[in-house]
């Protein structure tokens, strides 16, 4: 199931994304008139357990650090978050009993992350566990109406 939702993903414009043999490092181009950004997204283990992974993403600097604060403003943001869902995807398709939780550097990109699965939600919601961690670090099904701090999304069981 999770195939059909790479599909859907695949008609809107994205970057090429370069992806390691593990699928825990992700690296494509944010490409503008004036220039080229290299950004990585990374999935970083954030339990003890193994079973949650944090996604961290941003601009590749040239010593293998990522910069998640940097605004780039190449004027493809759209783009760049359709490639970085889709390595979400891909991550979730290689490893479908790990969940990922992300948050923004910054108040306003968590907040445009949460439009962008607002907007999203309803082709998700099949497919995938999508629950917002509250300001009290307490987990709830994501609602469209509130504010989160981060996001923790998982595979459905028995959908694949």
């Amino acid at each position: 199931m999770i195939e059909i939702l790479l599909v859907l993903f695949m008609e809107k414009p994205h970057y090429p994304i370069i992806n390691s043999n593990s699928g825990f490092t992700y690296e494509f181009d944010s490409i503008s008139e004036l220039k080229t950004i290299r950004k990585a997204v990374v999935y970083l283990p954030y339990s003890d357990d193994g079973e949650i992974y944090q996604l961290a993403f941003g601009n590749l600097l040239e010593d293998g650090k990522i910069d998640i604060y940097d605004k780039s403003a190449n004027k493809d943001m759209k783009i760049v978050l359709v490639t970085v869902i889709r390595t979400l995807l891909d991550f979730l398709s290689l490893y479908p009993h790990k969940s990922v939780i992300f948050t923004g550097s910054t108040g306003t990109r968590t907040r445009l992350y949460r439009a962008t699965i607002s907007k999203l939600f309803d082709s998700l919601q099949d497919v995938l566990l999508v629950q917002g961690i509250t300001f009290d670090l307490e987990k709830e099904l994501f609602d469209k109406t509130k504010d989160y701090y981060a996001f923790l999304i998982s595979k459905k069981d028995g959908k694949n």
